[in-house]
């Protein structure tokens, strides 16, 4: 009887040849254990002889799986270091940033905008810009939104609300980062003639 499994998932969640390899293994030891050869000694012998092949494969597998499992250790950390790079270049900017997506989902943002807005970094986290902006500047805000696609940057003036601190009238102005698909919006206070 033959028995089939899923592919096997590493610890992030991600099919592994090395552990795809090692689960057919487990199936065809557990199907000898089941049905073991006749007891010939030339039976025997084949049986260690496919013992000692598959303890190698697995050693083999095995080390597969710790080169791959470092391999993407050092993707994570690279990952991380990038992250962190970003951080610091928004925080040296004096104006409010904001990374997002082309939705603008806010994926970072600086401790600027996290003044601005009187709400943690934690808060603005996956939240869209439109969150922060007073209804009645959503209008000018979308069309900022449609804009960017087209244009590569947008602008807008628009009043806060929704979680700021008082309500302030900004200049936004988006880019689009081709290469990650993002955008960088920045939001200046908008400074009025006296």
């Amino acid at each position: 009887m033959v028995t089939t499994r899923a592919p096997r998932m590493d610890d992030d969640g991600e099919s592994s040849p090395a552990l795809d390899g090692l689960g057919a293994l487990r199936t065809e030891l557990e199907q000898w254990r089941m049905d073991p050869p006749a007891s010939s000694a030339e039976n025997v012998e084949r049986w260690i002889e496919r013992v000692a092949a598959i303890r190698r494969q697995v050693e083999l597998l095995e080390t597969v799986r710790l080169a791959e499992r470092e391999k993407l250790a050092v993707a994570h950390r690279a990952v991380d270091l990038e992250r962190k790079k970003q951080r610091e270049l928004l925080d040296a900017m004096g104006d409010a940033c904001f990374l997002t997506d082309r939705l603008t989902t806010i994926h970072a943002a600086n401790s600027a905008a996290s003044l601005m807005l009187g709400v943690s970094f934690n808060t603005l986290r996956a939240r869209p810009l439109s969150a922060f902006v007073a209804r009645s500047s959503l209008p000018m805000l979308y069309s900022a939104i449609e804009q960017l696609p087209n244009q590569g940057v947008a602008l807008a003036r628009v009043a806060l609300g929704n979680g700021a601190i008082r309500s302030v009238r900004v200049v936004l102005r988006g880019t689009l980062l081709e290469s990650l698909h993002q955008a960088l919006w920045i939001w200046t206070e908008e400074r009025r003639a006296s």
